[in-house]
């Protein structure tokens, strides 16, 4: 049950500014298997009992007197 290796499907949405003004820039590793407009999906083959990272990162790009509200991510 633990020797077999699995193949896994990631999906994480793509963030979307509701400003144009905002400039999105995003920062992965590794890169996603697929891209489009709504997500990012990486397929990860794992072999038995082992772990694998997948890091994202966003930069943001915004004129200095805009208000911004992160939400729940304060």
């Amino acid at each position: 049950a633990g020797n077999t290796p699995v193949r896994l499907r990631i999906e994480e949405p793509v963030p979307e500014p509701r400003d144009e003004r905002i400039k999105l820039t995003f920062k992965h590793n590794p890169e996603p298997s697929e891209k489009d407009t709504t997500k990012f999906v990486w397929l990860v083959d794992l072999p038995a009992l082992q772990k694998k990272n997948i890091e994202t990162g966003v930069e943001l790009e915004a004129p200095k007197d805009m208000p911004i509200d992160f939400g729940w991510r304060r």
